[in-house]
């Protein structure tokens, strides 16, 4: 449907995404359609009013 996972990850500040680390990780627990294609490293994930994460396009 051309959709693809992504995932934002929050880190410690001065601390660069260890992107295989995370992949690897999620490879080990999760399904693969459940794998994430695009990774983000944030400072906090935003909300909406209702408490729901904010999804981006």
């Amino acid at each position: 449907m051309g959709e693809i996972v992504c995932a934002e990850v929050i880190g410690k500040e001065n601390i660069i995404l260890d992107v295989e680390g995370v992949l690897s990780f999620c490879r080990n627990q999760l399904s693969t359609y459940k794998i994430p294609q695009r990774l983000q490293q944030v400072t906090q994930i935003t909300y909406t009013q209702s408490d729901k994460f904010r999804r981006t396009e």
